[in-house]
């Protein structure tokens, strides 16, 4: 994941901190703050917003692959993909029973 040099920071800091973040006090206080903030982005907003994704692997032999996806607005690329996945499903195109999301949807 590509995060900003601050998000790093945070991240690596709040292995020190698990305890008292998952504190109940902490949990109502960060709750409450998450209400107070907007429901979340506009139409217009998510319209002019995308989401980057990056892959990126190496075998034992150091052969790499690299895949990089622009997208929709998370909010949008979430819909979008539950809507295609019921359409697979309803149109009898996967298999019944236990199944990684490759092995059902062809990745």
């Amino acid at each position: 994941m590509a995060a900003s040099w601050g998000t790093r920071v945070l991240a690596r800091l709040s292995r020190y901190f698990g305890r008292l973040l998952g504190a109940r006090f902490v949990q109502s206080w960060l709750r409450s703050r998450i209400q107070a903030g907007p429901p979340g982005p506009t139409d217009d907003e998510r319209r002019q917003n995308r989401c980057l994704l990056w892959g990126e692997a190496t075998d034992d032999a150091g052969r790499e692959a690299v895949a990089r996806l622009q997208t929709p607005d998370g909010y949008d690329l979430t819909v979008q993909t539950a809507l295609a996945v019921a359409c697979r499903i309803l149109a009898g195109a996967v298999w019944p029973g236990f199944q990684t999301p490759a092995m059902a949807l062809g990745g």
